[in-house]
């Protein structure tokens, strides 16, 4: 299956575009594959947009061009699937295309059989006669002048050749200057991997592998043949490795020590008893408390089972302590992953350091809480219980869901989400069942919403 383009307008409407390559690029630049005028269409940038294949179908992506690229009438963010008929803008107000696909390219037409080679003087005439040979002389001497210009022509010709080579040799070493400045950038994006240190080991084994990664694409840069093409193709690769691995730089920037430190206190293990005696273990996390009552938030699923009935009995331990306090479920959320429990403590139990509901994507975070479960923590009882601290960067964030790349552990169901401010912003649910698997998290005005008031 391949690409096609109809353009809808300007002087090529009607014209019908089918492109061979899994990769098609659009713009103004003369080597696009659905190019546009360079003087007229000033809407469309020289790299403006690239329609390639991914898995079955087809995506669009802008280049970064100036006035944006719209699929049907809406702009484009990121990648978009494409569906037959849809109809693609380069700019507000600039020229569209209609994208269908077509299951053949279509075949060249074949080349004409070449005529056949004249006969000779001798073949049609037959042996010269002394009077085709005066014939013959008088010719040469009419068109002597003639012979001339056809050397003058020829000179001319070599000259035209030599320019042609001369504008070669200077193609070439514009694309030369291209492959240089984009592995300057190459090695500007190593060095700052290089020079990444994260705190926890997961965070050191992703840096490495973006490393490999990268350094990969470097040297397919340095060997591969230089096309127009092939270096607007391989500056695609890069730019999506940059934007695939900028998540791991973020979380190597964080100290999750002293993201959670303000914290830490406030999270305890979540123990209970589930309808039929199966245990449960999980994270909950102070949020407020007033005298001896004290609030704390976890995971919905944590405090049912798998038929929505509640636990039996339910108990909490706070970080750095031995001792458990009974618990109870003070109110849950209809529509998100979450639940309030309540606890009576004399002299009152620890909250986090604060509630914050801004999280944007790129922000380097901190998860602490107790992913193994008690039985993990050894004598307990004795050391008290010791949580569990990873770091991870928001890659998404929505109205009821926050998706973040974690590093360090699998993550812990009911553990805060800690900004590098040290302010809790969400509430880990659990990993998505994408292929991606990243952790899931309840942003944390769900949780403000169960709260009896804010603190």
């Amino acid at each position: 299956m391949y690409a096609q383009f109809r353009y809808l307008d300007g002087p090529r409407a009607g014209e019908v575009r089918a492109v061979g390559n899994d990769f098609a690029t659009i713009g103004r630049h003369p080597n696009s594959d659905v190019g546009f005028d360079p003087d007229k269409d000033v809407q469309v940038s020289v790299r403006h947009a690239a329609v390639f294949k991914q898995g079955g179908g087809f995506l669009v992506r802008d280049l970064g061009s100036t006035n944006g690229t719209f699929l049907n009438g809406k702009r484009v963010r990121g990648d978009r699937p494409l569906e037959v008929g849809d109809v693609l803008q380069f700019g507000s107000s600039g020229p569209t295309v209609e994208f269908t696909t077509v299951a053949a390219l279509p075949t060249p037409a074949r080349p004409e059989a070449p005529a056949p080679a004249p006969k000779s003087r001798a073949e049609i005439f037959g042996p010269r006669t002394r009077t085709t040979e005066r014939i013959r002389v008088e010719v040469r001497k009419q068109t002597r002048p003639w012979r001339w210009v056809a050397v003058a022509a020829l000179v001319i010709a070599v000259a035209a050749g030599s320019g042609a080579a001369w504008q070669t040799y200077r193609l070439r070493q514009e694309l030369e200057q291209q492959r240089t400045g984009l592995l300057s950038r190459v090695d500007d994006l190593l060095a700052r991997f290089g020079s990444a240190r994260g705190a926890v080991a997961g965070v050191d084994s992703a840096l490495e592998r973006a490393r490999r990664d990268i350094g990969q694409l470097r040297s397919t840069i340095a060997a591969d043949q230089l096309t127009a093409a092939r270096l607007d193709t391989l500056a695609q690769a890069l730019a999506a490795r940059a934007s695939q691995h900028q998540p791991v730089l973020a979380a190597a920037s964080l100290d999750p020590a002293a993201a959670s430190q303000p914290s830490g206190a406030a999270v305890a293990v979540l123990v209970g008893e589930l309808p039929g005696g199966r245990l449960l273990s999980g994270t909950a996390f102070g949020v407020a408390a007033t005298g001896d009552t004290i609030w704390l938030a976890t995971a919905r699923h944590l405090i049912r089972d798998s038929l929505g009935l509640p636990a039996v009995r339910l108990a909490v331990i706070f970080n750095g302590s031995g001792q458990a306090f009974r618990a109870a479920v003070a109110r849950v959320s209809d529509s998100a992953d979450a639940a309030l429990l309540v606890a009576v403590i004399r002299g009152g139990g620890p909250t986090v350091a604060g509630l914050a509901d801004a999280a944007a994507a790129g922000d380097p975070v901190a998860m602490i809480g107790y992913p193994f479960g008690l039985d993990s923590l050894g004598d307990w009882r004795r050391v008290g219980v010791k949580a569990t601290t990873a770091v991870g960067t928001v890659v998404e964030t929505g109205a009821d869901r926050l998706a973040l790349d974690g590093y360090g552990t699998a993550g812990s169901s009911g553990s805060p989400v800690i900004s590098a401010a040290g302010r809790v912003v969400g509430l880990v649910s659990g990993r998505s069942t994408a292929a991606d698997a990243r952790l899931i998290a309840v942003p944390i005005a769900a949780v403000r919403r169960l709260l009896p008031s804010v603190p």
